[in-house]
């Protein structure tokens, strides 16, 4: 007789989900072993490497370097609850909250406590293209949608407070839920990017459309490639950091040697940095401005093909600093170009010491030497 139990022998009772005084819970399908479904349905039960039977997951082609692919066995060898199909969705799950509770279609729960090398993944996905002109393959795919309205959040911001109703498309936090872990030391990142046999052409990529523009409407409209959108919103003093590439082929013993941050308090200190065509644009902008180029305090005009520059240099203590031209050729100019009748003007302490008798600040301009020396050069003489 055949210890495998058919589908036609699987019936249960009708009743309700939960049991409650009075009334039983339908029956329920318990099983202490392992169950194997679909293609993995032959497998003989053997340990990793030792198997007979199974499905296609003991070995596969594959187009890369290793072919056939023999690592993904471990799925089928190790798993408790195997399902291996040749098509279609080999496991679907849904819920909802129609039933008076929180809905959850899928959990994974990955419980590492025992000492030594062993890891613990919540979840893993692994997706590949093996044939050449195949479709895409995607790791995960998050889809969220908010259809009633508007989020009463209004977007995410780094203050703004949670609301019930929000939709988000991926939360990572750290920890493990407070109420039942309590707080956890810190971890060592909410997201890392890695390579595991392959590089990415792009780390993360926005599409043009994935984001609100600023001052659009949020009526379903899709936005397009005009106005500003908040790829990235940080709180106060976080920021970017770069580390140097020395020593090489020492991982983790470079420094962190860049970061760029803001540490501005006051809400009506409002700046932006901006790259367009005309060129490099710092600027302020008024509450709810809109427009990058507006109010610019500094710019560095765009010029393609730009040889030569300006050098802004600082100095230590009670030294001098600077500004210098720089580039390739051995002579350079500096020009200082007022804008229409508007005046060179410098701003400096007149010295009591060696003053012309006829010294007016109109008519002379007053530098300093390499040596420490004042010297008064008259300017409407010509003799500049």
């Amino acid at each position: 007789m055949s210890n495998k139990i058919s589908v036609g022998q699987i019936k249960t009772a009708l009743g309700p989900f939960f049991e409650s005084p009075g009334v039983p819970a339908g029956e329920a399908i318990r099983h202490p072993g392992r169950v194997f479904i679909g293609k993995a349905s032959a497998h003989g039960q053997q340990t990793d490497g030792s198997v007979t039977g199974g499905s296609w997951l003991q070995s596969f082609p594959s187009g890369g370097t290793i072919n056939p692919v023999v690592a993904w066995d471990y799925a089928e060898d190790q798993g408790r609850l195997v399902v291996v199909s040749d098509f279609g969705l080999a496991i679907s799950a849904a819920s909802r909250t129609f039933g008076g509770t929180d809905a959850q279609a899928v959990n994974g729960f990955a419980l590492n406590d025992r000492v030594g090398t062993w890891k613990a993944w919540g979840g893993y996905f692994d997706a590949s293209r093996t044939v050449a002109g195949s479709g895409n393959a995607t790791g995960i795919e998050v889809n969220v949608s908010t259809q009633p309205g508007v989020s009463p959040r209004g977007g995410a911001t780094p203050y703004n407070a949670y609301a019930n109703g929000q939709t988000v498309g991926i939360a990572v936090a750290g920890g493990s839920d407070a109420a039942a872990f309590g707080n956890s030391y810190a971890v060592d990142a909410l997201l890392e990017i890695r390579h595991n046999g392959a590089a990415a052409h792009t780390g993360i990529n926005l599409r043009f459309d994935a984001i609100m523009r600023e001052g659009m409407a949020d009526d379903r409209t899709t936005p397009g490639n005009v106005g500003y959108a908040r790829a990235i919103s940080m709180a106060t003093e976080q920021g970017l950091s770069w580390f140097s590439r020395d020593p090489v082929g020492a991982p983790g013993t470079q420094a962190e040697a860049l970061r760029i941050t803001s540490s501005i308090q006051s809400p009506t200190v409002l700046q932006t940095l901006n790259f367009g065509d005309a060129g490099l644009y710092f600027n302020s902008r008024a509450p709810g401005g809109l427009d990058l180029d507006a109010d610019p305090m500094f710019c560095v005009d765009y010029v393609a093909g730009a040889d030569t520059y300006l050098g802004i240099f600082p100095s230590g203590p009670a030294a001098t600093p600077g500004i210098a031209a720089r580039g390739d050729a051995a002579d350079i100019d500096i020009l200082f170009s007022p804008k229409g009748a508007g005046l060179l003007r410098l701003n400096t302490t007149i010295g009591a010491a060696s003053v012309p008798a006829n010294f007016s600040a109109v008519h002379f301009l007053r530098i300093k030497g390499a040596g420490g020396s004042i010297y008064y050069v008259p300017l409407a003489t010509g003799a500049w």
